[in-house]
């Protein structure tokens, strides 16, 4: 495991308020070989598997991202994307969002999170699995 010194991708406390982040200098994150993280929020204790990609996401704490899980962050038509907020779709407002994540996830080896994906805490996602 490598330590990656990032500059748009932040992590921290839970407890902090999510606009102090901007504030805070670059950080090291743990993960693997050829990783990219993009404009990203990484809570304590979270690990990103190599081969992996996560961007413009909110990520909670002790989360583990197998191999090649990827997440992504932008409609292929440009729209602004939605998000499933206690059953009901919800206009973000961005065009950019990957996924919002609680803590303790599990990514299988391969899995691919689509635009704007809310998965709950202690969530195991099994390898190659597509979530929505």
């Amino acid at each position: 495991m490598n330590l990656y010194e990032s500059r748009n991708t932040w992590s921290g406390r839970r407890d902090a308020n999510a606009s102090a982040y901007k504030e805070l200098p670059p950080v090291m994150i743990p993960i693997g070989n050829a990783v990219e993280g993009k404009a990203s929020i990484i809570m304590d204790r979270t690990h990103v598997g190599h081969l992996s990609y996560v961007g413009d996401s909110i990520i909670d704490t002790d989360c583990n991202f197998g191999a090649g899980t990827k997440v992504a962050n932008l409609r292929h038509d440009g729209a602004n994307i939605k998000v499933m907020i206690k059953g009901i779709l919800v206009d973000s407002g961005r065009r950019k969002l990957g996924t919002i994540m609680g803590d303790n996830v599990h990514t299988g080896i391969n899995s691919m999170l689509n635009v704007g994906s809310m998965i709950e805490s202690d969530t195991n996602i099994n390898p190659g699995e597509f979530v929505k």
